[in-house]
């Protein structure tokens, strides 16, 4: 084999085992069985690859074996999360996650802490060997007018989408803050904290998310065993996607994950218009191999374990 043809085999390697795991044709978009309720429009993503998973490598199928995710974690009292400063040490960016587990903790971008000496957002995904010991986690605030004695942290839900889109493009926490005070404005509700939370917590927001969770949750439910994400539409625009390497992770992380679009298509979404073509071209620069990684550096994020990718978000 020449120098030539060598150099092109081994980018074809690479370029399907790392870049290639969650692309056509290995997935496909059902653009015909869409689910929808109100303002949003969701449209599943399959496994096509002989209807199994991929071949994973063999500490990559352990931990897709034997993972568990954070409001899980919490719930079973399973690992720790503390703050690293303290009352007169403002470290507002980092919180310190301890996993007791024999499992590998999976936290997702997006998912909200209540307590510490403030509520906090865990800024990118991050997957948590067994018993790791104390690990240091990137967070950004979501409450800017407390910063009092540490309480015990809560799951608290997922971000919006629109939120998390801004979690993952910018690097400001000012940035955050602003935007959140502006949603304050926008509803019209006081929250002596400026706590994110609030908003999520407003009875006729709980209200209406709650009824779209209740209609959505069953069409997953009752879905073949292929599901592995989708892709979610509101108004004339895709609010975004998350797609995950097996249907065992889409299934174990569908209530935080539906929650995030449900938010924001009741926060600020509309009726879906966008045509079926426009979503299908969202769909090819997303999932093509020659574009997806270029196109996720911009306007998304992936997981990887030991290479393997995870789970990738699109906006």
């Amino acid at each position: 084999m020449n120098r030539h043809l060598l150099t092109l085999f081994l980018l074809a390697c690479f370029c399907t085992s790392v870049h290639g795991q969650l692309t056509y044709p290995k997935v496909r978009v059902d653009f015909d069985s869409v689910i929808a309720f109100g303002n949003l429009e969701l449209y599943p993503v399959h496994f096509v690859y002989g209807g199994q998973p991929y071949e994973f490598d063999e500490s990559t199928r352990q931990m897709m074996r034997n993972i568990t995710n954070l409001k899980k974690a919490l719930g079973r009292r399973k690992i720790k999360i503390m703050e690293k400063g303290n009352l007169m040490y403002r470290d507002i960016n980092s919180v310190v996650v301890e996993n007791n587990s024999d499992q590998h903790l999976l936290l997702l971008g997006g998912e909200l802490l209540a307590g510490g000496r403030q509520d906090r957002i865990i800024a990118k995904d991050t997957i948590l060997p067994p018993r790791s010991g104390k690990t240091e986690i990137k967070v950004y605030c979501v409450e800017d007018s407390r910063w009092s004695k540490e309480k015990k942290f809560k799951h608290a839900g997922y971000a919006d989408a629109s939120l998390k889109k801004m979690l993952d493009s910018t690097a400001s926490q000012k940035k955050i803050w602003n935007e959140i005070r502006k949603r304050f404005r926008k509803r019209k509700i006081f929250s002596q904290t400026n706590s994110y939370l609030a908003l999520l917590g407003e009875k006729l927001m709980t209200d209406t998310s709650g009824i779209y969770f209740q209609n959505l949750l069953p069409e997953f439910r009752s879905s073949d065993s292929s599901m592995i994400g989708f892709v979610a539409v509101t108004g004339n625009q895709v609010l975004g996607a998350d797609v995950f390497i097996s249907p065992e992770l889409f299934y174990n992380n569908l209530e935080v994950t539906l929650r995030l679009y449900i938010d924001a298509a009741v926060m600020n979404g509309s009726p879906p218009v966008m045509p079926v073509k426009n979503i299908k071209d969202y769909c090819e620069q997303l999932f093509n191999p020659n574009t997806q990684e270029k196109f996720l550096r911009r306007y998304g994020n992936v997981l990887r374990y030991n290479g393997q990718v995870v789970h990738i978000t699109g906006y």
